[in-house]
């Protein structure tokens, strides 16, 4: 029965976050049922990985910790599938007020922690809150008001505004649900439990004997995680050390391509490069080569945040050799999430390259004017006009957007959809990929 004021949300789609298809001929082993059962241990060999990396999620930046903690230890509320679409991962179900101000969540209850305890609604409402002002998380979280536990498997949350693409954001890697707010024992819900963990090393992590993704994911017995440079871990897959290797640079892409045993797998995501600049600068975005930049895989972009898997992306000036400004700073890499807000959201927080922008209130009231509006065509004038504020006013220029490239043997098998929203399908290899 729907509590008063609160109405069912069905399950919602992004459609266009699929698997790009480049250096034909090299992806044999893509569209190949997963097999059920089939156990083994998955070797991977990651960047990413830092000596102070922890499993509390507020430092989960790098590909090693995602993998390891949202990947495979932990669980979310929500989870963005392979296909874009949403679904409950330990939400069961959600319902929101009219206004979409308010998010009832429906905690399962076959959710177990590794240590035996049950779920309950305390957990989730103590580990969101963790993230209060924090750079990773914390323009989600300082979205809510208030969180309510009226029951263990009921989480009430009231948001300071509306936001009709709130349970997106719940399925972001930092937002990962421990006993009590506590993630320092690496203690999840997920289906591998942590065996040995050495900080910017290595992860051991063994499947666990019962969980409620049975049948459906976690076809492994065991995942060794080992933290690597791109020409170790190549040097290690091709010598049989690796089953997979994460987010390559082309140029060992294309070596790794000469492998007939191997396969890779390229994905479009929201990635893109970013230069921060003091301020915006006309000739500086001219003076950027930004095919360049994109090289044979990437796309060129205009100046704003979204990615391929959100927008188109074209260029909004060309490039002019005679004005080629060598002495930029290098591009940073900056992703952007799922949802357009998501880009937006995380570029103009405190520290982000639009921090200054988001600063402007017109800015502002058209980023909460789109979080309120359930009219997608009308959403999407909103979102280009925020995409002109940062092509002409934001003090950063975004040159390309770059796909995920990962090698792996041909031993493993993955569906044909895969998650964009980081490298080795969403950082969820070890939950839906086999071996064949």
């Amino acid at each position: 029965m729907v509590e008063q004021g609160l109405r069912p949300i069905q399950r919602i789609s992004r459609r266009g976050l699929m698997a790009s298809g480049m250096f034909a001929g090299l992806f044999a082993a893509a569209g190949k049922p997963v097999s059920a059962g089939t156990g083994g241990t998955l070797r991977l060999a990651l960047p990413g990985a830092d000596a102070a990396d922890s499993w509390d999620p507020r430092s989960h930046n790098g590909l090693f910790m995602q993998v390891a903690a949202q990947g495979a230890v932990f669980d979310c509320l929500t989870e963005v599938a392979a296909s874009g679409e949403l679904r409950g991962e330990l939400a069961e179900s959600w319902e929101c007020s009219s206004d979409a101000t308010r998010w009832q969540f429906k905690l399962r209850h076959d959710a177990v922690f590794h240590d035996g305890r049950a779920l309950t609604s305390a957990d989730v409402a103590a580990s969101l809150l963790v993230h209060r002002g924090g750079a990773l998380a914390g323009f989600i979280v300082d979205q809510i008001a208030h969180i309510a536990t009226p029951r263990a498997d009921v989480v009430d949350i009231t948001l300071h505004a509306p936001h009709v693409d709130f349970p997106f954001l719940l399925a972001a890697p930092q937002l990962i649900i421990a006993p009590g707010g506590d993630f320092s024992a690496g203690v999840g819900t997920g289906l591998y439990h942590v065996v040995d963990f050495q900080p910017g090393r290595s992860a051991a992590l063994r499947r666990v004997p019962q969980h409620y993704k049975d049948g459906q994911a976690g076809w492994f017995a065991e995942v060794m995680l080992t933290a690597a440079t791109p020409d170790v871990a190549l040097r290690g897959l091709r010598a049989g050390d690796f089953d997979a290797i994460g987010d390559l640079d082309e140029a060992t892409a294309a070596e790794a391509a000469q492998d007939h045993r191997l396969a890779l797998a390229v994905t479009r995501g929201n990635r893109k490069l970013v230069i921060p600049l003091a301020a915006r600068d006309a000739l500086a975005a001219r003076g950027v080569d930004r095919a360049g930049y994109a090289g044979s895989l990437g796309m060129i972009s205009g100046d704003h945040p979204l990615g391929p898997a959100q927008v188109s992306l074209p260029a909004s000036v060309d490039f002019d050799p005679d004005l080629a400004m060598p002495a930029l700073a290098p591009p940073q890499l900056f992703s952007g999430g799922l949802t357009e807000d998501w880009a937006f959201s995380l570029a103009a927080q405190t520290g982000g390259p639009l921090a200054a922008l988001g600063a402007d209130p017109a800015f502002a009231n058209l980023l909460q004017a789109a979080r309120a509006e359930g009219d997608s065509v009308r959403r999407a004038q909103i979102y280009t006009r925020l995409q002109h504020m940062a092509e002409t006013e934001g003090a950063a220029l975004w040159p390309a957007a770059l796909p995920y490239i990962d090698a792996h043997s041909r031993r493993l098998s993955h569906a044909q959809a895969l998650g964009t929203l980081a490298p080795l399908d969403s950082a969820r290899i070890a939950e839906r990929w086999s071996f064949a």
